[in-house]
């Protein structure tokens, strides 16, 4: 008898079990329903062309009925058109080296007891996913399951003919979602067209040893952290180069101290930095760039100045990287001379630098003085600015120009 409503209990166990996973269906909204097209960027070179979209977090969630941004997943919408008379062939690795394969995204949540529905959610990722075959002739379209990133997002499409000739499509796309700090700024009205100067190589580097010295507290009293950098070039450019850098937007505060809701997936990378004020306002931008499993990062504060060099705008910039004296401790200490470093050495890598020259910012000897930040924290500055003129063409290594303006810490 036991034995009996044992095997009852398992058999009706079963046809609940069935009866759910039966009952249980995977239904994502058709591409049509959601009109991501509409902001496709194309490009086109040597008889291919190729439209872009990164689908913002409520797309994804649509078009795929999961929650890939949660798991730090951001489809990117492709459209490659071959024009060629050769066969061409798609290298995912170039828009991320790390991307997802589709059926890895699938696998990711399953559902429980529901065999079909995992099939059908399988079948979905796979038939929306970009081949990497291109036949002579045709267009292809599908996603690649990449990495998230907020802000602009900066990616290669690469593709190969028969002939091993690679076509390099590079896409500079705004992420929906991100409101960055420069979002409301209208640089062409920053300045009265009277107000800005523009200077040649010798009087803009006298201009530049006459800039303010430091931050300053929203009254323009009590000074902070150094104004050690000063970028040269279009905003798009500055923007680009950093991005690609490793470097982060950051979403807009107006407390002195801000900081903003996490951005799901990547918490701290976007969260804004502190308000500080030059030539009478807020920071007109700001960026962060992460240390991978470290807490510091690195900030960087750009304040558009009404002067420009043979017709490029000239920015005042601060930055540094603040880190605890002792775990646990609220007292802070800030790195400003090596972080103005490390920003050259990002635009040298990059390839984005044609300039650089350095020019005092304090009175007094080059040995690193001692001095406190508006929030107390303590730094060492050893009075120089560096001036990095930002380029939009490649520039090799060997063909950095050093303006050799003052004795610095790379002579």
């Amino acid at each position: 008898m036991a034995s009996f409503l044992i095997v009852s209990r398992l058999v009706g166990l079963s046809f609940v079990l069935i009866t759910i996973g039966g009952c249980t269906t995977y239904e994502p909204i058709t591409l049509v329903e959601v009109p991501f097209q509409e902001r496709a960027v194309t490009q086109s070179e040597n008889n291919v062309t190729v439209s872009a979209v990164v689908l913002s977090e409520e797309e994804s969630e649509l078009i795929f009925a999961a929650d890939l941004y949660r798991r730090g997943i951001q489809p990117v919408w492709l459209e490659i058109e071959n024009n060629d008379e050769s066969d061409m062939r798609f290298l995912p690795a170039g828009l991320d080296p790390e991307y997802f394969a589709p059926l890895e995204v699938s696998y990711i949540k399953r559902f429980r007891w529901a065999k079909y529905a995992n099939e059908q959610k399988d079948e979905h990722f796979l038939s929306l996913a970009l081949g990497e075959y291109i036949p002579s002739g045709t267009t292809r379209t599908g996603f690649v399951f990449s990495h998230l990133e907020h802000g602009t997002k900066v990616f290669n499409v690469d593709v190969m003919g028969k002939d091993h000739d690679l076509r390099t499509f590079t896409f500079f796309v705004q992420v929906p979602g991100l409101e960055p700090d420069y979002q409301e700024i209208n640089w062409e009205e920053l300045y009265p067209g009277s107000a800005i100067v523009d200077l040649h190589l010798d009087s803009l580097r006298v201009a530049l040893q006459d800039f303010p010295c430091c931050v300053t507290d929203n009254d323009g009293g009590d000074q902070g952290q150094p104004l050690n950098v000063v970028l040269i070039g279009n905003f798009q450019d500055i923007l680009y180069v950093l991005v690609r850098s490793g470097w982060d937007e950051t979403g807009e505060t107006t407390r002195p101290y801000g900081k903003s809701e996490p951005i799901r997936g990547v918490e701290e990378r976007y969260r804004p930095v502190s308000v500080r004020y030059v030539f009478g306002r807020r920071q007109d931008v700001s960026f962060r760039k992460s240390r991978h499993g470290i807490t510091p990062r690195m900030h960087l504060r750009l304040w558009m100045s009404p002067i420009t060099s043979d017709g490029v705008p000239v920015w005042l910039g601060q930055i540094g990287r603040d880190y605890e004296i002792k775990p646990g401790s609220s007292t802070h200490a800030t790195d400003a001379d090596d972080s103005r470093g490390n920003l050259m050495q990002d635009l040298m890598y990059s390839q984005s630098l044609a300039r650089f020259g350095f020019v005092r910012r304090l009175d007094g000897n080059q040995q690193p003085i001692l001095r406190e930040t508006l929030n107390g924290a303590s730094y060492y500055a050893d009075g120089y600015r560096v001036v990095l003129f930002v380029s939009s063409e490649p520039v090799d290594l060997e063909e950095m120009e050093n303006l050799g303006w003052a004795i610095s810490p790379w002579e």
